[in-house]
């Protein structure tokens, strides 16, 4: 028989945070897109037009006015509007700090 021993608990909350605001401005550039590259599909009805939101809406519905990550780069990309996953991301350790620290300088070194 296998015993197992709890070793640490803790808490760490990620030092980057997406807004509404912020991500309402990503998901309505994405809609925006959505609708334009298929406005003869929703115009014959074949498609359903995507509608835009709004930080108020999101803040009602869900009661969130922000929340963390640990790397909202992705997150905001119009093309990919999900964070960075991959197989080195998820067995990394994020100190306090850490991976942000690490998304900034990535940011700051693609200029933006």
């Amino acid at each position: 028989m296998h015993s197992v021993v709890i070793s640490g608990a803790g808490l760490w909350t990620p030092d980057e945070i997406v807004t509404n605001e912020e991500l309402v401005e990503a998901y309505n550039g994405w809609a925006s897109r959505y609708n334009e590259q298929h406005a003869a599909e929703i115009a014959a009805g074949d498609c359903v037009e995507k509608p835009l939101s709004s930080a108020e809406f999101i803040e009602k519905a869900s009661g969130i006015k922000q929340r963390y990550t640990y790397c909202k780069e992705g997150i905001l990309d119009v093309d990919r509007m999900r964070p960075e996953h991959t197989r080195a991301v998820a067995r990394r350790t994020f100190p306090p700090g850490g991976n942000g620290v690490a998304c900034r300088a990535r940011r700051d070194a693609n200029g933006g």
